[in-house]
């Protein structure tokens, strides 16, 4: 059991250690699987010291089944998150929550219209209302997209508005697409059309 106990302590000296020198160096990890890793890192000496009770002879066989399974749970709980984190990250399953909007400016540069100018709070609530919970989807649509017809949400979210009258609007700086019903889109055109903007505009 001492040289359990001592196993277990270079390990988390060893983790303590490289857990400081990527603190100083400020290393930040963004992706599902270094943050998978990271986890694990950080988990594998307390499911590694349980797995050893499990097997100490000394211990009691309930202690040890506790410790088994304790160390089994926390791995199932680890590849559980990695699956949902994967199933998530990879197949996109992306709802809109647009609480974000504060504020929205429009834009429609075409032909002689050169309108830019700020959303009225009504029309930014009705857009919200379209865009609310929808899905967002990685494609590759022909409708043809442009900064120059589009809703601008708290001058940092660009959502191009297709030229072709097609019921999809582009989400720039996700590069996501979102589907909108036939009713949703002549919704969204009336209120467009108010500040000077007209379909199609290829």
């Amino acid at each position: 059991m001492v040289k359990k106990r001592e196993l277990l302590k270079k390990i988390l000296i060893i983790e303590f250690v490289v857990m400081c020198i990527l603190s100083i160096m400020d290393f930040k990890v963004t992706s599902w699987l270094g943050n998978a890793i990271g986890t694990l890192i950080i988990i594998l000496p307390l499911v590694y010291f349980l797995y050893l009770l499990g097997k100490d002879e000394k211990c009691g066989e309930g202690k040890r089944f506790l410790f088994k399974a304790f160390s089994g749970f926390l791995l199932i709980c680890w590849v559980g998150a990695g699956i949902a984190t994967f199933y998530v990250e990879f197949l996109k399953i992306d709802n809109i929550d647009m609480q974000f909007a504060k504020g929205a400016d429009v834009c429609f540069v075409y032909g002689d219209a050169n309108v830019l100018k700020p959303m009225k709070e009504e029309d930014l609530e009705l857009i919200q209302s379209i865009f609310d919970t929808k899905k967002l989807y990685k494609d590759n649509p022909s409708c043809g997209f442009d900064e120059n017809i589009s809703i601008k949400i708290n001058k940092t979210h660009t959502f191009c508005i297709a030229r072709d009258t097609c019921p999809i609007v582009y989400w720039k700086e996700k590069d996501r697409y979102i589907k909108l019903m036939e009713e949703e889109k002549n919704q969204l055109y009336k209120i467009l059309e108010s500040y000077g903007f007209s379909f199609p505009c290829v």
